[in-house]
């Protein structure tokens, strides 16, 4: 009797163990090394639309990579003198279920958070026509995240969490930017998408 209790004893040590191993993994960033297509884009100084899923959340002096950036106001003035529609969308590479995408904003100090936008969706498509698409219209998005108003956000990290949905494609969609020295736009430095 005794051996069958220290038998079922360490079978049940051993299920708690797996099961509290399992919970404790770090959740998988479906994002990181997606690729990506954004509405504009610098593609100089540091600012690559690519970057925004290269896994770097920090700004490090010592490197080059910030993020993505839309079209400033020094390369493309007739896009950011004004307030305008950006979007950077990603490829998963196939379907999943997600419930939760990740905004990090510039992170670099006194331009903390600087042209995070103010109103913006997070949408996301199962269909090849919403890669394919190169405008803002919705015709193949689901919106499943709507922010208004949001406040300068510095460097915190904005989390935002949904009902689980299925996705093959998501797109930030800024309609509302900040203006600064560079003129209305949208920068991020990583997205990040999570089951």
């Amino acid at each position: 009797m005794k051996k069958a209790i220290w038998t079922l004893t360490a079978l049940l040590i051993s299920l708690l163990l797996i099961f509290s191993t399992a919970g404790a993994q770090e959740k998988v960033n479906l994002a990181k090394g997606a690729p990506v297509k954004p509405s504009t884009s610098v593609e100089a100084f540091g600012w690559f639309a690519e970057y925004v899923t290269d896994g770097m959340r920090e700004f490090d002096e010592g490197t080059p990579i910030r993020g993505w950036s839309s079209a400033i106001r020094y390369f493309n003035p007739e896009i950011a003198r004004e307030n305008s529609t950006q979007w950077i969308k990603i490829d998963l590479g196939k379907v999943y279920t997600i419930a939760q995408v990740d905004l990090y904003p510039r992170p670099d100090d006194s331009n903390a958070g600087d042209y995070f936008p103010i109103d913006y969706v997070i949408q996301v498509s199962t269909d090849d026509k919403a890669w394919e698409q190169e405008d803002a219209s919705d015709e193949f998005w689901t919106t499943v995240c709507t922010v208004t108003d949001a406040p300068h956000p510095g460097a915190q990290v904005q989390v935002h969490a949904f009902e689980p949905v299925a996705a093959r494609y998501v797109r930030i969609k800024a309609t509302n930017l900040r203006d600064g020295g560079d003129g209305y736009v949208f920068q991020l430095a990583e997205i990040e998408v999570f089951e």
